[in-house]
């Protein structure tokens, strides 16, 4: 009965988290950008897009870890689970540090592109 409450909460955390992210994916399938990328300009613009969408996928990947860490904690009762709730809030952060430093990255190359 658990493994089934716990199946049932996170199809529901993907599909409230999930159904934004995917309307908010830009990009014009009929109408592809081209593939040419000669100038410096155009490779921020692609390493944007790159980190954008690592941003956006990191971060949901954080949130329903920590849903379900807490639902974990919540449920175990204080029991030997609080540990592995415990453990996944912290990859939850560590994945959140990445979606952050991600974002970093762009400016970095920016910096060194433009002299």
């Amino acid at each position: 009965m658990k493994t089934v409450l716990t199946a049932i909460t996170l199809l529901s955390v993907l599909v409230l988290v999930g159904a934004p992210i995917a309307m908010a994916a830009d990009g014009d399938l009929a109408n592809p950008p081209s593939s040419n990328i000669d100038t410096p300009q155009k490779v921020i613009t692609l390493l944007e897009k790159i980190t954008n969408w690592m941003f956006t996928i990191f971060m949901a990947v954080a949130v329903i870890m920590i849903i379900y860490a807490a639902f974990i904690y919540l449920t175990s009762g204080g029991g030997e689970e609080t540990s592995h709730a415990h453990k996944i809030i912290l990859y939850a952060a560590i994945a959140i540090v990445v979606a952050m430093t991600s974002r970093g990255i762009v400016k970095i190359v920016e910096n060194f592109t433009t002299v």
